[in-house]
């Protein structure tokens, strides 16, 4: 099934006016609140750690696509999605993606599947998805943990 031009895909959440913390933060990346005022938003940067599950959404008020990325200071959209939501995050590359993989964060803003004992599981893949030859990765369909 062809992937939606939107993040959120189904489910509840609460939404957060937040400011970008870096540049290159892209819809779909997993996040970190710093405790700013207003909320400043960084790329949760721990491989395999916890962290709440907030996630940058599109800007298509503004005309801007799950391609277009956030530079440092800009306004941007997190969400904090209900456990069952479905979520497009975006994931790792050079990897094959199965219904049902356990996913963690990379520390890069990104998701990556695991199959040990993490500390926070952010969610399972919902719709299988083949980035084996994607070094880069994409996004993919993620039932939210």
């Amino acid at each position: 099934m062809a992937l939606s031009n939107t993040i959120i895909v189904s489910g509840e959440g609460v939404y957060q006016e937040l400011l970008a913390g870096a540049s290159s933060i892209k819809p779909g990346m997993l996040m970190m609140t710093t405790g700013a005022t207003p909320s400043t938003a960084v790329i949760h940067a721990t491989a395999g750690g916890d962290t709440e599950t907030l996630v940058v959404i599109e800007d298509s008020l503004q005309g801007a696509t799950v391609d277009t990325a956030f530079t440092s200071g800009d306004p941007m959209r997190g969400y904090t999605p209900q456990a069952g939501s479905i979520i497009q995050f975006r994931l790792t590359g050079s990897v094959s993606y199965d219904e049902g993989d356990i996913l963690i964060s990379a520390g890069d803003g990104l998701l990556k599947k695991t199959t040990g004992s993490p500390a926070k599981v952010f969610g399972r893949i919902h719709e299988a998805v083949d980035y084996s030859a994607v070094a880069g990765g994409g996004l993919g369909k993620v039932k939210v943990a």
